[in-house]
């Protein structure tokens, strides 16, 4: 028998988008943005109340280029990603899940299908970013059925 979920999704950055789905629950996803210090509390703290859980974070693929340290050269992302890493090394509970490309949830979690499910948060940019992760991971797993947009 599977055990309870937990699954988490991030858009990574200096400010992060966060949504959180607890899988006993048939309910719309939580979202909201956090800085570094806020959700590395968060993570450790989710992964210890829900230590019974199976904990699934899914995160968004950071890639430096030569056009990334032209723009900007914030490693907040990879940061984050580190932190995720190392709590998933800690953790027996907590499982980081391949790393998805920013194109594929955008591509595939439209502001169309994040809207049909009731996910689609106004204002929160980060926050729909990880919804968008959340929702390609459930589809692509069996978790959730695509929304009709």
């Amino acid at each position: 028998m599977r055990k309870t979920e937990l699954l988490i999704a991030l858009d990574p950055g200096l400010t992060t988008g966060v949504a959180a789905y607890e899988a006993t629950h048939e309910q719309r996803p939580s979202a909201n943005e956090m800085p570094f210090g806020e959700l590395v509390r968060a993570l450790e703290s989710w992964a210890g109340l829900y230590g019974d859980y199976d904990v699934h974070v899914v995160c968004e693929r950071y890639n430096i280029s030569e056009r990334t340290t032209k723009l900007t050269r914030q490693y907040d992302a990879l940061h984050v990603i580190g932190a995720v890493r190392s709590l998933a090394d800690r953790r027996d509970n907590v499982t980081l899940e391949k790393l998805q490309t920013p194109f594929d949830a955008k591509e595939f979690a439209t502001n169309a299908r994040l809207k049909a499910a009731g996910w689609y948060r106004p204002g929160l940019g980060h926050a729909n970013d990880a919804l968008r992760h959340l929702m390609l991971w459930m589809v692509r797993t069996g978790r959730m059925e695509a929304p009709r947009a």
